[in-house]
């Protein structure tokens, strides 16, 4: 039990330290671009008969 314990203690250490990216030379993603604006259509007016 203790040997499972300490197996899964180490794999989220090594996983902990190895994901921040800090300690290698990666550059971060860039932002995001703004998302663009769209226009309304104009529709015309629909009649929707429901009964069979």
């Amino acid at each position: 039990m203790i040997r499972l314990l300490l197996a899964i203690s180490v794999s989220a250490t090594a996983i902990l330290l190895s994901s921040c990216g800090c300690c290698t030379s990666d550059t971060l993603a860039p932002g995001l671009r703004p998302l663009p604006q769209f226009k309304e259509i104009q529709t015309a007016p629909v009649e929707v008969e429901y009964t069979k």
